[in-house]
């Protein structure tokens, strides 16, 4: 069952199994979005759960002026903005995993060069994971709805309430700050 049937079904039978089915195919998406945003774990859950609460409660009269994933993600995002406004403290981002768990042993000369390529991409990746949360809000959410949400452009500026020429400019100026991001922290890693 597409979405649109699905929400034809809670607004006209009130049918709460249609409105989670509905939901619950976000979930992933949208607590992806928020933890990247947020950097917190709680935050994010708690997060979700008022925006699944506020999607059911406008469910009843949502119309499809935008597509409902824009939608969702919109009531995603100003939560997310509503948790950044409570903390009033600098976003910390939760300890990962180790990112090294696996050894080169035993994998001869093709294997130390397979487990450098992959030490070098988890390296790329560590630097990453350590500066999107130094963006501006604003710029980090609208990478992170573009890299790990797969909105379109449109979408982002339905999501953000912004004009689609400042949705871009802020991709831009993302990418661009990234740039200088891992490049300082490359610099500090070979002074130190």
């Amino acid at each position: 069952m597409d979405e649109a049937e699905l929400i034809q079904r809670f607004q006209n039978d009130r049918d709460l199994s249609a409105a989670e089915a509905l939901l619950t195919g976000y979930e992933n998406r949208l607590y992806q979005y928020l933890y990247r945003v947020l950097g917190h774990r709680q935050d994010a859950e708690d997060a979700l759960s008022e925006t699944f609460g506020k999607a059911l409660r406008g469910l009843e009269k949502y119309e499809e002026r935008c597509q409902f994933k824009s939608w969702i993600f919109r009531i995603a995002h100003h939560e997310a903005i509503n948790v950044i406004r409570r903390r009033e403290r600098v976003v910390v981002q939760e300890e990962p995993a180790k990112i090294l768990e696996e050894s080169g042993a035993g994998g001869g000369v093709g294997g130390e060069a397979r487990f450098l390529e992959r030490l070098m991409t988890k390296e790329r990746l560590e630097q990453l994971r350590r500066a999107i949360p130094r963006l501006p809000v604003a710029e980090r959410e609208v990478l992170l709805l573009r890299m790990k949400s797969e909105l379109s452009f449109k979408e982002i500026a339905e999501v953000t309430d912004s004009p689609l020429n400042t949705v871009l400019g802020r991709m831009h100026n993302a990418k661009k700050r990234l740039r200088e991001l891992i490049l300082e922290q490359e610099a500090e890693e070979i002074r130190v």
